[in-house]
């Protein structure tokens, strides 16, 4: 027998002469070795079928006389066979490659030995562990290689195969050992020949180890040979929540609401983490949330988070689709349907009344909610809805453990609440205010933890004070923070900047007990309530309770006018939030058993799905706050439209400032605000409604706001046209009766009702005079303003730029729109080109900008004017607002308590 490099010898059989050339160093299984090895072969024979395999350089294979193991590819039957021979030829371009030589072998019973043409049965062949590596032994001498993955090394000699789980959309799944932790993982395949870039692919799951999150099942690392990718996570002992659901519904049996919620409230947590990396999952569904145990207090990790957008097939449809998986998983848990069958029929599953009858009232608004497919609402917007308030997340603590420590978590945010407007300056909250803001990207209000504890090393905070701040501020465990909150951690790591990350939170509490009565009282044992809140009442207290959802008077209102060491933490853990956003859900996870009702009807972003602390449930005053503004407007600048209106209907450009001072300039003021204030009342609050359906992820926002506000024009001239036609007649002088609604009468009578729709064809046309006056108005502010909430100046100037714009390129549809408007004919046989033609034929083509200096000061002033007080005014009242609801729940809770 010849020596080879590599101390190779050479397999013969039947002298029959087989030779393998290989590498200085290659060290291949030998003649009689037991090897593990894994059949990615093709047939190319029958009998004796000849099979090949391309494999790497290393990578050792069964030798000539192994018994072993295989199946030519997954669904086909195991078969038991014997290497005949191996053939391996080393080529420099291609590298190693060749051929394996089997014959099938069954094991009869009559022998009790392997022969062949016979047919095999797979219970024969049992499996057996031997030195870490699994074998399957046909007999105690006969040794049979068990089909498995093979890594590349030197990962390879780090885990070891335990037992199949089944396949998945990309390929097989397996249950692994780390050989040095004796923990179990789970391997996910992915073949290569399905990716389309297979190296960009790998480098972006490589990526995928970097998001670490507590309710997230991680990629722990990525291994790959010649045609796989092998994704290594944690093992969740527990199954996944498809699986169970599906032995429930088998059992016709149900999860308890609680553990619903709790479970559905972690998978939002981790959702929140993810797309605050900008990372969506794209494919929730039951399979991919699993369970860390069978027990029904399990921790859920959710997986494969962002494996299909690494492969470059995820969805565009972001956290939609996300939050649209999380409403079936929901429904599915709720209802004790397998998730297959929710899917299938999912109307009827919303509106049975019997699916519904033992589930509260708040399960089936929140996963409505969700299925609505709002891109507005977020992940950390369904992490506030009244359904989740009682879930706290706080893993490894039991559950009156877990609340107590919530509460002191919930005082240390108070006292640093009242802290805030003494300690720390102006300047230093606005900063930020707008650095919040800038992460802010969703505009919800809200941030995720990872984006609190950013903005906080971005003000030079250290790592580790950053996250035991962040940790108590985040009271619930739910990863998501308001700006309040925020300000809260950055006022405790500033205050406790030694050694902050080496304090519990019961020495948090009392240093921050210490620093408020260094604060607030003389003696340093006792203050005043009356003196604590003429001390927060300044200009960073304002811009707390405008901005941070805080009112220091229902803050304060828990204690009694001495407030003395003794009674601060009982009266703050008494009082549970309140004056704080945590009194937006009825004080979240401490409200009493019968205060549930209430919490569903005191919340008004349930039914707007608007960022909390902007909206209320009194949404009246979004739509009515517009007809005032505008009503006042209309009387200040009248004599201007005046001006514009008897110039339009003439044709001539006559002197502004002479028309202003004739004896009817104020003529028809009445009937003008009456169909101001409606138009306004009907425009503003279909624009508002209309504008959150229209935006979504595959349309452009200001493309949805074009769409928004055309369609709320339209509405608006088809219901207001009749109020116009009759004011224009009473401004100009032309009309017969004495008041606006007695015109209407007249024109009926005497032109027929068709004729208080003279005009409409203009007015139609004039709906992109608003549309492109709102798009732009709200074009120039998410531009060009720093803050959400834009500055006097700013939405004054904003105004003025998109009402100038759009009037100065509908003009000729005004002068056209007030010819019809005054005929006393029915305008439908005088169309809008034949007006204008009208007009340029007897007056001349400047006569379609008659008027027009008086039009443009007149809507210029108007709409900058109305723009920035609407601003102004609608934060002041939906603060106003937010003040007289909570008194009104504090007043339901007392007399409930009572």
């Amino acid at each position: 027998m010849e020596d080879r490099p590599g101390n190779l010898k050479v397999a013969q059989q039947n002298w029959e002469k087989w030779e393998q050339e290989v590498e200085s160093g290659q060290e291949l299984a030998q003649e009689g070795d037991v090897v593990y090895w894994r059949g990615n072969l093709k047939v190319a024979q029958q009998n004796w079928e000849k099979w090949e395999q391309e494999v790497e350089s290393g990578q050792e294979l069964a030798q000539e006389g192994d018994v072993v193991y295989w199946r030519g590819a997954k669904g086909e039957p195991w078969q038991v066979a014997v290497v005949l021979a191996v053939q391996v030829v080393y080529e420099p371009s291609s590298g190693p490659h060749g051929w394996i030589y089997l014959q099938s072998l069954v094991k009869t019973p009559e022998t009790g030995v392997f022969d062949a043409d016979e047919e095999a049965e797979m219970d024969q062949v049992e499996p057996v562990s031997l030195d870490g590596v699994n074998w399957a032994f046909a007999s105690k001498a006969e040794a049979v290689g068990a089909q498995a993955w093979k890594v590349s090394p030197p990962e390879q000699q780090y885990y070891t195969f335990e037992y199949d789980l089944g396949l998945w959309a990309f390929g097989a799944l397996q249950v692994i050992k780390d050989r040095r932790s004796g923990t179990l993982k789970t391997c996910k395949a992915v073949e290569k020949m399905r990716l389309f870039d297979v190296q960009q692919v790998g480098d972006r799951l490589r990526r995928l180890k970097d998001i670490h999150h507590p309710m997230i099942s991680g990629v722990l690392d990525i291994l790959e040979d010649s045609q796989h990718f092998f994704i290594i996570s944690p093992h969740a002992a527990g199954g996944d929540v498809g699986d169970w659901l599906d032995r429930l519904a088998a059992d016709e049996e149900v999860l308890e609401e609680e553990t619903c919620a709790r479970y559905v409230a972690q998978v939002l947590s981790a959702l929140v983490h993810c797309h605050s990396c900008g990372l969506f999952h794209d494919d929730l569904r039951a399979s991919s949330v699993l369970l860390t145990s069978r027990e029904a207090d399990a921790r859920v990790l959710v997986g494969d988070v962002g494996v299909l957008a690494a492969m470059g097939i995820g969805s565009k449809d972001g956290h939609i689709a996300d939050l649209r998986s999380v409403g079936m998983l929901a429904l599915a848990m709720l209802l004790g349907l397998p998730p297959s069958q929710v899917e299938e029929d999912l109307e009827r599953h919303l509106v049975s009344g019997e699916l519904w009858s033992t589930r509260s009232q708040e399960a089936f608004d929140f996963v409505q909610m969700l299925l609505e497919e709002n891109p507005e609402f977020t992940a950390s917007l369904a992490l506030c809805h009244p359904w989740l308030r009682n879930v706290l997340l706080r893993p490894g603590l039991a559950d009156d453990l877990a609340r107590e420590d919530s509460l002191r978590r919930l005082a240390c945010y108070q006292v640093a609440l009242l802290l805030i407007p003494v300690e720390m300056a102006q300047r230093d909250l606005e900063r930020m205010l707008a650095d919040f803001h800038r992460l802010d990207k969703d505009g919800d209000g809200l941030l995720a933890s990872r984006q609190g504890m950013q903005l906080l090393l971005a003000r030079g905070a250290c790592q580790q004070s950053s996250e035991v701040a962040i940790g108590v501020v985040d009271v619930r465990g739910c990863g998501t923070l308001d700006f309040s909150a925020v300000a809260a951690a950055a006022l405790m790591v500033n205050l406790l900047k030694d050694g902050l990350m080496k304090h519990r939170v019961d020495d948090i509490w009392c240093c921050l007990q210490k620093s408020f009565f260094q604060v607030y009282s003389s003696d340093k044992l006792s203050a005043d309530r009356s003196c604590v809140l003429e001390k927060v009442s300044n200009s960073v207290g304002d811009l707390l309770e405008n901005h941070g959802a805080v009112e220091f008077e229902e803050f304060l209102d828990a204690f009694d006018d001495d407030i003395c060491e003794d009674s601060l933490l009982p009266k703050l853990t008494e009082s549970a939030g309140h004056g704080t956003p945590l009194a937006l859900f009825e004080f979240g996870f401490l409200a009493e058993a019968g205060a549930a009702d209430q919490t569903s009807q005191t919340l008004g972003f349930l039914a707007s799905t608007a960022p909390v602390g902007n909206q209320f449930d009194d949404g009246k005053l979004s739509i009515a706050d517009p007809w005032l503004i505008a009503s006042m407007l209309s009387v200040v600048l009248y004599p201007l439209d005046q001006a514009g209106v008897v110039s339009q209907a003439s044709g001539e450009h006559a002197n502004v400032f002479v028309l202003l001072f004739t004896d009817d300039i104020f003529r028809g003021l009445a009937s003008q605000l009456q169909a101001t204030g409606f138009s306004y009342f009907v425009y503003f609050g279909a624009y508002t409604s209309l504008k959150i359906r229209f935006r979504t992820p595959q349309l452009p926002q200001s493309l949805a706001d074009l769409f928004a506000a055309s369609l709320a024009g339209m509405l608006g001239v088809m219901l207001a046209n009749p109020l116009w036609v009759a004011t224009t007649r009473l401004k100009i002088g032309k009309a017969t009766g004495a008041g606006l609604w007695e015109e209407i009468a007249v024109i009926c009578v005497e032109e027929g009702p068709g004729a208080l729709w003279n005009g409409v064809s203009s007015s139609m046309l004039l709906v992109a005079n608003p549309a492109i006056q709102f798009v732009m108005y709200d074009l120039l502010k998410r531009n060009f303003c720093k803050q959400p909430t834009p500055s006097a100046l700013e939405a004054f100037v904003a105004g003025a730029v998109a009402k100038s714009f759009a009037t100065g390129t509908t003009y000729p549809l005004q002068v056209a729109q007030t010819r019809q408007r005054i005929r006393h004919t029915n305008g439908a046989s005088m169309g809008i080109l034949d007006c204008l033609l009208e007009v340029i034929v007897v007056s001349g083509f400047t006569a379609l900008y008659a008027g027009i200096e008086a039009k443009l000061l007149q809507t210029v002033l108007n709409s900058a004017l109305m723009f920035m007080f609407f601003e102004k005014l609608l934060a002041s009242l939906d603060h106003l607002s937010a003040w007289r609801q909570r008194r009104l729940k504090r007043g339901s809770r007392i007399g409930h308590s009572n």
